[in-house]
């Protein structure tokens, strides 16, 4: 998947529920795996999102993004009820962005695992792994590189705010 934009936002793959939708479900047992996603964007670039995806698998992708705004490698967040049994599991990460990375990102989110990733970001702030308001997550056996540069050029794009942190 080769995206090259100019969009604020732009997206490789993204399972979401349509905002319109008067009833909220969850999209359930997928395996995405396998995929080449690489974005250069001058917004917000993210190589894979959901807000509605439960017990799922996302394995062996790799993810490559260059970006004048903010990026996000792999964004698990939720909107409309927490997520949960989401595995992350063998993927490469590597984000060059001029605001914020988050090279993988988890948000409201329940019994999920984050394992053996190799992840490395480049940016004014770098979240190599970040969870906030989460329970039941397992972190284990990731490879994290970050370096952050200067945080008073960087924009926080969402609820994690701004910083330099692997974990």
């Amino acid at each position: 998947i080769f995206i090259n934009s100019k969009s604020n936002y732009t997206y490789a793959i993204i399972v979401s529920e349509p905002q319109t939708s008067i009833i909220k479900r969850f999209s359930k047992n997928f395996t995405i795996s396998n995929n080449n996603i690489l974005i250069r964007a001058n917004g917000v670039a993210e190589g894979m999102y959901f807000d509605a995806l439960v017990d799922s698998d996302i394995v062996n992708n790799n993810i490559n993004i260059i970006s004048d705004g903010s990026a996000y490698g792999i964004a698990a967040c939720n909107v409309f009820g927490n997520l949960y049994g989401l595995k992350i599991d063998s993927n490469e990460i590597f984000v060059n962005s001029r605001d914020m990375s988050y090279l993988i990102e988890i948000f409201r989110c329940n019994d999920c695992k984050v394992l053996n990733n190799y992840i490395n970001g480049f940016s004014n702030g770098v979240y190599g792994i970040g969870v906030y308001n989460s329970e039941g997550i397992l972190i284990k056996r990731n490879e994290i590189s970050v370096c952050g540069l200067n945080l008073t050029n960087s924009t926080p794009a969402d609820a994690l705010g701004k910083g330099n942190s692997a974990i």
